[in-house]
């Protein structure tokens, strides 16, 4: 069995099987400084080698996950309102953003021209609270975020090991403005 590593919620996971391809490090530009200001600053950024699996995470080892361990993800959570300071209660509720295909041409600066909030969207529901994963337990788990990922990986004895230096996935404004 080889080293085997799958990206799940932004994580880079390792495991051990036999379906793995070799990725050789390199440098990449990774950020913007021209779109969303969470992506600045642009920097180069060194990946050294590393093993990926052939087929990402599925929405049935995630299940598995969840039953054995109870975990919510953060998607299925309300947003804490002291997270949120003046955030309008209504609006504090669990979802993901899901992506919604403009009928016309639009500004493709604006991220919200083709993805929208929806309140009860998770792995479990992706679409939203009328929609299932029922018969899609081979395709990719989605609405995963990093500290999902985080344990998901810990679960199965691994770690999350895709990270520049000491840099952390914040995953609220009180988070980001703190990291």
């Amino acid at each position: 069995m080889s080293d085997r590593s799958f990206v799940l919620g932004g994580c880079l996971v390792r495991e051990h099987t036999a379906e793995v391809r070799f990725i050789p490090g390199g440098t990449f530009r990774m950020g913007s400084d021209r779109h969303y200001p969470e992506e600045a600053p642009a920097r180069q950024v060194a990946v050294s080698d590393f093993w990926i699996d052939r087929t990402p995470v599925t929405n049935r080892q995630f299940r598995k996950f969840v039953n054995e361990t109870g975990h919510v993800t953060l998607a299925e959570l309300p947003p804490d309102a002291k997270d949120y300071p003046g955030a309008l209660p209504d609006m504090l509720k669990a979802g993901s953003l899901i992506f919604a295909p403009p009928r016309k041409p639009v500004d493709l600066r604006d991220w919200s021209q083709w993805w929208r909030f929806k309140f009860g969207a998770n792995w479990r529901r992706p679409y939203g609270p009328r929609s299932s994963v029922s018969g899609l337990d081979d395709h990719p788990v989605v609405h995963i975020a990093f500290r999902d990922a985080e344990a998901y990986a810990s679960h199965i004895g691994f770690r999350c090991v895709i990270r520049t230096g000491s840099e952390t996935c914040p995953t609220t404004p009180r988070e980001r403005s703190q990291a």
